[in-house]
This record gives structure tokens, sequence and C-alpha cells, in this order.
């Protein structure tokens, strides 16, 4: 599933990064495959994603978190 749709709190593992122009931003900021995260919180309206990667903050574009699968 992709992250863009999960629930707030939701507790996961990144499967895959589907490639796009971002992709390289993403892996600097410790979005790998296997890396765990919180999602904790969406912004209304289609506004961003904020996610917990190990001890960093991060927020995300829905059009970013919609090429993140998760389990």
């Amino acid at each position: 599933m992709k992250l863009s749709t999960l629930e707030k709190y939701f507790t996961g593992t990144i499967i895959e990064i589907l490639e796009g122009s971002f992709s390289a931003k993403l892996f600097e900021f410790g979005i790998l495959p296997g890396a765990s995260f919180t999602l904790i919180g969406k912004a209304p309206f289609n506004g961003p994603v904020y996610i917990k990667v190990d001890d960093s903050l991060i927020a995300l574009r829905k059009s970013e978190a919609d090429c993140i699968l998760v389990k």
C-alpha cells in the first residue's frame, strides 16, 4: 500500500520507492527500503504527510508519499 493512504500513527516498514526525480532526496533523508517509520500526521486537503524515520521527522508532499510502498 502507498504511504499516502495510511492513517495517523501507523507504524510499518518501507518496501519500495518507485522511481521519481526526488528518489535521491528520499535516500538522503533515510527513507530507504527496509527502514521502519511511524506516520505522525497528515495535513488536510492533500497536504504534506509527516513521518518519523529513526530520530528524524520528515514532511513529504503527497506526490512523494504516493511513490513510497509500505507494509
